[in-house]
């Protein structure tokens, strides 16, 4: 079974006993779960790891609620298809990641990617995609951008003119293994 909220509970052999949990005071020890367990008369206290999220999307729909839900440390996996964004704006520290043939085009005069929230010390990772400008560029960094966004092994085109990344004063930005193909020149 399974505990809520700030409780703890006990397991003997592999046998969980809902008796024995108690709540923690609220604020109490970082509000998280806290296991004890028995093994074979030996007691032991189990500390929760946190693990970091892979979504799997296939739609447009599908990748904005993954970028609402995800974390710092997540990774975002696009199955191969054609998404079109209008300012997709990434604030946490996430990697989204082509699987097969991925192209991320822009919807006519917007970015694709609009990156403005991200703050200092978070990093957006860009990973094996086809971008493609649309009258404007494919990934802009705002003014507001204060962190890196490291695009790699990613293709640049442009469907109707175009730029491949425009990148404001502020933030970091690194690019790997990438090509640009028939883009405009500013």
């Amino acid at each position: 079974s399974s505990f809520t909220g700030t409780e703890y509970g006990t397991c003997v052999n592999g046998t969980n006993s809902d008796t024995t949990k108690t709540a923690w005071a609220a604020g109490s020890y970082e509000n998280y779960y806290k296991w004890y367990v028995i093994v074979d008369g030996v007691y032991y206290t189990v500390e929760p790891v946190e693990v970091n999220a892979t979504f799997q999307v296939d739609s447009v729909t599908a990748l904005t609620t993954a970028l609402t839900d995800a974390v710092d440390g997540d990774t975002i996996e696009l199955a191969a298809g054609t998404y079109e964004l209008s300012n997709q704006d990434v604030s946490a520290s996430v990697t989204i990641k082509g699987i097969g043939n991925v192209i991320v085009k822009a919807a006519a005069s917007q970015n694709a990617f609009y990156v403005n929230g991200l703050a200092t010390g978070k990093t957006l990772t860009l990973e094996n995609l086809n971008l493609v400008a649309h009258n404007t560029h494919a990934v802009q960094m705002t003014v507001n951008c204060n962190g890196t966004v490291a695009i790699r092994n990613c293709t640049f085109t442009t469907a109707n003119g175009g730029y491949g990344i425009y990148k404001n004063p502020q933030g970091t930005l690194e690019v790997t293994g990438c090509s640009f193909k028939d883009l405009s020149v500013a």
